[in-house]
């Protein structure tokens, strides 16, 4: 073996001095030491080559809620009917859960938007796209400002938004349409925040959240 092969292992290979046609019974032999291959250390083994390098990680999944929606004009589409109520659920639940008061607005729009984004009318699970924060607190705002001039007109005149036609609404400065389960819920919600909280009367200012 070679000195100063150090720790390196060898292998021993014997080597015939004659012709190997002839009888190698009593022929002497001469051996050869050879450095083995030593073994590749752990961190040249998980090195990486560049083209490994160059590929993308592997994808996992989010628990993060989907992407905002956006129309091809980069603007957020209208609200659908469905949205509009799951909006409003998400709302309520939110507002009567007790830990949530004690988070920030940003908070609590952001986990109403969340509830929207899971909920059936965020759509079927691989096309599911949802609302930022952001929407759903100016889709409530327009909401409570609508909810809040059907009960004053309402209340001023003894009439009812219900049996009005589109045109006698809009002649009145009333929203042309609004959704009666909507307004059902929102109404019930807004109440109880005025019983609490001492709020206006009428739906006036931000109910909710």
């Amino acid at each position: 073996m070679d000195p100063r092969g150090g720790d390196i292992p060898c292998i021993v290979q014997a080597l015939p001095s004659v012709d190997p046609n002839e009888a190698a019974s009593d022929s002497p032999c001469i051996v050869q030491a050879l450095a083995a291959s030593p073994s590749p250390s752990p961190s040249k083994a998980l090195a990486l080559t560049p083209a490994a390098r160059d590929q993308p990680p592997p994808a996992f999944k989010s628990s993060r809620p989907p992407s905002p929606r956006r129309t091809r004009s980069g603007r957020a589409p209208e609200w659908t009917a469905a949205e509009t109520l799951a909006l409003v659920a998400a709302v309520a639940a939110v507002d009567d859960d007790g830990w949530a008061r004690s988070v920030s607005a940003f908070q609590k729009w952001a986990i109403v938007a969340e509830n929207i984004a899971f909920s059936d009318a965020g759509g079927a699970p691989s096309r599911r796209r949802g609302r930022a924060a952001g929407e759903c607190k100016r889709r409530w705002e327009a909401l409570v400002a609508e909810y809040g001039a059907v009960r004053r007109w309402e209340g001023r005149t003894g009439g009812s938004y219900w049996r009005m036609s589109a045109a006698a609404r809009r002649k009145a400065g009333l929203p042309a349409e609004f959704d009666a389960e909507v307004y059902g819920i929102m109404d019930a919600l807004i109440r109880v925040d005025e019983a609490l909280l001492g709020g206006a009367v009428g739906g006036e200012g931000d109910e909710g959240l």
